[in-house]
């Protein structure tokens, strides 16, 4: 159940902190990097706020 919260977390923190990318887009970007396990990435993708609760070793 964390995992998934964190899942979720993480994919809210994403789409509300896409600047440049459109939020559809950044949304498949991001599940694409969960589907192919590169978790490191995804969370670099995260907002600061994220990161700070969340860190990468976790």
């Amino acid at each position: 159940m964390r995992t998934f919260l964190c899942i979720v977390t993480l994919f809210t923190a994403l789409v509300v902190n896409a600047k440049q990318v459109k939020a559809p887009e950044a949304s498949m970007h991001w599940l694409s990097l969960i589907d192919n396990g590169d978790y490191a990435e995804s969370w670099q993708l995260a907002d600061k706020i994220f990161q700070s609760q969340l860190t990468i070793g976790k």
